[in-house]
This record gives structure tokens, sequence and C-alpha cells, in this order.
């Protein structure tokens, strides 16, 4: 398994998960909502770059970590509206399909 800093992607997930939480707490603004898609950004994030240690190939993980990605831009408020996420799913698997 490849390591961050010398420690298990999941604690570094839950380290990023406090640090948020914290920032919230004195002040940062952020709703609960918001709060839910970084960490779920986070963790597709991380679980990114285990599979890219551990399989040669790892596209799903990149389809799911734009997935999350978009998820988090919307909950920050970007209008995208299902065409334009569409289209950018549909990006994102074409590239990961030409370069994989």
């Amino acid at each position: 398994m490849r390591l961050i800093f010398g420690r298990e992607p999941a604690i570094v997930a839950a380290l990023i998960e406090a640090a948020v939480l914290c920032l919230t707490a004195f002040g940062l603004g952020w709703s609960a909502e918001q709060v839910t898609y970084v960490n779920a950004a986070v963790s597709a994030g991380l679980a990114l770059y285990v599979a890219w240690g551990t399989v040669d190939k790892a596209s799903a993980a990149v389809i799911q970590l734009a997935k999350a990605t978009l998820v988090l831009v919307a909950g920050f408020g970007a209008n995208l509206g299902p065409d334009r996420t569409a289209a950018l799913l549909g990006l994102v698997t074409v590239a990961v399909a030409a370069f994989t």
C-alpha cells in the first residue's frame, strides 16, 4: 500500500476531516452540507491515490473522483445543471479511456 507521509491514507483522510470540522467550528462559515461535500471529495481523492498504487489502470477511480468533484462544485453553488454535468462526465470518461 502507498503511504502518505508514512501514514495510511485512511489516517490522512481522518486528519483532513477533523481539520475541516475544526475550521468550520471556529468560523470558516461552511454549512454541514458543504463540509460533507469536502469530506467526500477528500475520500474520493485518497481512494484514487490508493487505487493508482495498487492497480495498473485506475480508470474507475478517476471517473469516481470526477463525480465527487462535480458534487463538491455544485455544493458550493455552481449551477451546472444535468446537461453540463453529463457533458463533463462524458469528457472525463473519454479522456480517461484515451490515456489509459
